[in-house]
């Protein structure tokens, strides 16, 4: 059980901006606590809260005293907390107690002190060295390990190591992700419920299961209303990245059944232009993560007004595009504050796919996908963490580059997409063009040289081949060729006849990292931009 502590005897700073949570932003647990919280987990090696119990405390603010080491306060300035005390409890069952505080009546300061409690030994962390306690037979043994005074200065260590960081091109000890952890836990700790603080991930759980429950109660009535009609024709429809996730829904229902037609448009051109077959035995799924998607929605109203069955996915209840669809689905994306990976847009996708194979064949593969994409999150989670010297690789490879091509076939195809337009392109300002491996001979290929950086897919699905005769290609034409392929993955819990359809998703997880290290090591947010939601089309 780890325990950092910052307590002070009577060590409250004498106001300024310290008593000002509107500047300083928080007391004593913002100017102290979480320096010991991110030391503590950065011990641990662990940055995976999942729940905490706190109380935060005015304390002996209202009792100023001439013992105070840096002397008397105003009690009238102080507005905001002198203590701070709780616990966090980790995903990997770890708990971390906290005892964070100004002033308290103790013996003696525990100032930047980190104890550790392990099953074979214990160690603490105290300014200018640390002990290491355990047994030794049958004695109780505690050793004192002094750092040398060159060694003890945390801020200049700090600081030597960011600017090696940015000579070497590497990442700092401590990442801005994991910094980011930090301030989560900090506002947990913090939240606006009285004195005594309460987050638990089993409420969370508990919500979470009532999402995907409603998810899947929004694909059944749609199901259900499809049944009533003699829907002939579906059109996945929608912009950029958000029509990209609607392509599986096309690629599946290619391949599964013989009883529709399938098209994917831009939401631009579906409305503009909008297909002829268009009306009362045609179903229109649509993707607008905002519901307010300028372009989708006109699509969806034309849709409704032509007579066809619609429905779209968005991230927002009660947006535009749910007042003129007939069924909305809900997903949900927060990279601040992650979902579960089954609530996000892919899963739910395959799964409206899969109802929909159902419906159209009389079949019953819907189970399987939804025990399957219950797993999806564990087994991308595992790709990443295997993956992770590659994906800092590739980006300490790429950080100059300006142009990064991606290859790929069959269902690979919307993943390469969203790598090349919403990552590469949108978010971190690269050129880039997503090149089918099939036409890579037929053209492209003239394009790419010896320096040329490229990023290729290997699925596990029928159009391999195709793939695989472009990654020989470029094996022998450029240097700066980075493969992802499915057949290193671990998809041990996904059935073997459902894996050449997930198997894009766990690559996409993996592009995803990529891309996010390339913007970790660039100093580039994956959030920046420069005309999307500022300028105005």
């Amino acid at each position: 059980m780890p325990g950092p502590a910052w307590s002070g005897r009577w060590e409250s700073p004498l106001g300024g901006t310290f008593f000002d949570p509107a500047v300083q932003g928080g007391g004593c647990l913002i100017d102290l606590g979480t320096h010991a919280l991110d030391l503590a987990l950065w011990l641990l090696n662990d940055f995976s809260p999942a729940y905490c119990c706190a109380g935060i405390f005015r304390g002996p603010g209202d009792s100023p005293t001439p013992a105070n080491r840096w002397g008397t306060w105003d009690p009238a300035m102080l507005r905001t907390e002198t203590g701070a005390f709780g616990q966090v409890v980790l995903q990997s069952g770890t708990v971390l107690s906290l005892d964070i505080s100004w002033a308290l009546h103790v013996p003696e300061d525990r100032e930047e002190t980190v104890t550790l409690c392990g099953t074979a030994a214990g160690a603490e962390l105290f300014p200018g060295g640390y002990t290491i306690s355990g047994t030794q037979g049958a004695r109780l043994v505690t050793t004192r390990y002094q750092m040398p005074e060159e060694e003890q200065s945390a801020n200049r260590a700090q600081l030597e190591d960011f600017l090696s960081s940015i000579r070497e091109h590497r990442l700092p000890l401590v990442t801005a992700a994991q910094s980011l952890v930090v301030m989560q836990s900090y506002q947990d700790f913090t939240a606006p419920r009285g004195n005594f603080v309460l987050w638990n991930f089993k409420e969370d759980a508990t919500m979470h299961e009532e999402k995907v429950a409603l998810t899947k109660n929004q694909i059944a009535a749609l199901r259900r209303a499809a049944e009533t009609r003699s829907i002939q024709d579906i059109f996945v429809v929608a912009c950029g990245g958000s029509l990209a996730t609607l392509y599986p829904i096309l690629y599946i229902l290619d391949r599964e059944t013989n009883a529709v037609h399938v098209s994917s448009v831009n939401a631009a051109e579906f409305f503009h232009n909008p297909p002829h077959r268009l009306g009362d035995h045609s179903l229109v799924i649509l993707n607008s993560q905002s519901g307010t998607t300028p372009e989708t929605v006109s699509a969806a109203r034309l849709a409704h007004e032509r007579g066809a069955l619609t429905a779209a996915f968005t991230t927002v209840p009660g947006s535009a595009i749910e007042t003129v669809v007939d069924f909305p689905i809900y997903y949900y994306d927060d990279p601040i504050n992650p979902y579960p990976l089954l609530l996000s847009i892919f899963p739910e996708v395959y799964q409206l796919a899969f109802a929909l194979v159902d419906l159209l064949n009389g079949s019953n593969c819907l189970p399987g996908m939804e025990t399957a994409m219950e797993h999806l999150e564990a087994v991308c989670q595992r790709a990443v963490s295997d993956f992770a010297p590659q994906a800092r690789e590739f980006a300490r490879k790429h950080r100059t580059e300006q142009l990064i091509y991606t290859v790929s076939a069959g269902l690979d195809r919307c993943i390469a997409y969203i790598l090349t337009n919403c990552s590469f392109m949108e978010s971190v300002w690269r050129h880039s063009s997503p090149l089918h491996a099939g036409e890579l001979f037929h053209g492209a290929c003239e394009a790419i040289g010896k320096d040329t950086p490229v990023v290729a897919f290997l699925g596990l699905g029928r159009c391999r081949p195709v793939e695989e005769r472009a990654v020989k290609f470029l094996q022998r034409v450029t240097d700066k060729l980075t493969v992802l392929d499915a057949a290193a993955l671990d998809l041990t819990e996904i059935p073997e006849e459902l894996q050449e359809y997930i198997a894009p998703l766990v690559l996409h997880s993996l592009a995803s990292d990529f891309c996010l290290q390339l913007s970790h090591l660039t100093g580039h947010p994956m959030s920046s931009r420069r005309y999307m939601g500022v300028v105005k089309f």
